[in-house]
């Protein structure tokens, strides 16, 4: 769980978040998604489905493994399943 570079957000790897804190009722994959928590509120700032449920349309990805913030502060995401790697810009 990388930080960015002025430490203001943590990066987070997911595989469900309700938003609404309703509890979620699938078993084993849910979602997998990247999570941007503030780190002054602890609250999430933003969200990036990497992989849904079958059921649903599938972004390339899959369950993300491996997070690391660059000197740039865009996010290098790596992939178990699919063997992709992200670069993910903050803008």
């Amino acid at each position: 769980m990388p930080r960015s570079l002025d430490g203001s957000t943590l990066y987070v790897a997911i595989t469900g978040h309700s938003q609404t804190g309703d509890r979620l009722e699938a078993n084993h994959f849910i979602e997998d998604q990247l999570l941007a928590i503030d780190m002054e509120t602890f609250s999430v700032s933003s969200t990036l489905i990497t992989a849904a449920p079958a059921s649903q349309s599938r972004p390339s990805g899959a369950s993300p493994m491996g997070i690391t913030v660059e000197e740039d502060d865009t996010l290098l995401v790596a992939f178990a399943g699919s063997a992709e790697v992200w670069r993910i810009s903050k803008n």
